[in-house]
């Protein structure tokens, strides 16, 4: 009778195993970096790509007089760029184009752990995680690491692209230091 009950149980673990994969793709931390890049987020942050410039602003406002009643001190700049203007706010940056501001924000950096990853984490263990996705592995530029003020010479992408956003992922020194969620038309 003991056997049976044990078969039993073994086959029930196994069947609801099997039932675990659902068809997404998952990072091998859990996190689902596709729905986030179709959400146009980093799952750490609730600011998104497409938000407007004022609304943006407006979120940053209320998060200043959050931290004001808290004793905190907070703080975001803007820069003008060429081609872009910048919004930094401690750990994130958000990008929008000076020729689109109406499409809202365009591009978002951040410094800090993003899509369950922590800064200092080590590319090839990044790039082991990311196994079920199409990850492309670049060399840093001016251009696709503009956000960047390190020796290119010494920094790695690892870019995922989606249908409408692309995930990168940069490294210094094979060490994670920046991800970011950037619109395809940036």
């Amino acid at each position: 009778m003991k056997r049976i009950i044990a078969l039993i149980l073994c086959m029930t673990f196994l069947l609801s195993l099997g039932g675990c994969k659902n068809g997404k793709k998952n990072s091998g931390n859990g996190v689902d970096i596709e729905y986030f890049a179709n959400l146009g987020q980093i799952p750490e942050n609730d600011i998104t790509l497409g938000t407007t410039t004022e609304k943006l602003k407006a979120i940053l406002d209320k998060r200043g007089e959050e931290a004001e009643k808290n004793g905190e001190h907070y703080g975001y700049n803007e820069v003008e760029g060429e081609n872009n203007v910048l919004v930094e706010e401690g750990p994130y940056d958000y990008y929008y184009k000076k020729a689109n501001p109406e499409k809202g924000v365009a591009y978002i950096v951040s410094y800090q752990d993003a899509y369950g990853f922590k800064i200092g984490d080590i590319i090839v263990e990044v790039e082991k995680q990311l196994g079920d996705y199409e990850v492309e592995k670049l060399g840093a530029n001016e251009k696709n690491a503009f956000f960047y003020f390190g020796d290119y010479e010494k920094a790695q992408i690892l870019r995922i692209p989606f249908k409408n956003n692309t995930v990168l992922f940069l490294f210094e020194d094979n060490s994670l230091c920046a991800t970011a969620i950037y619109r395809n038309d940036f």
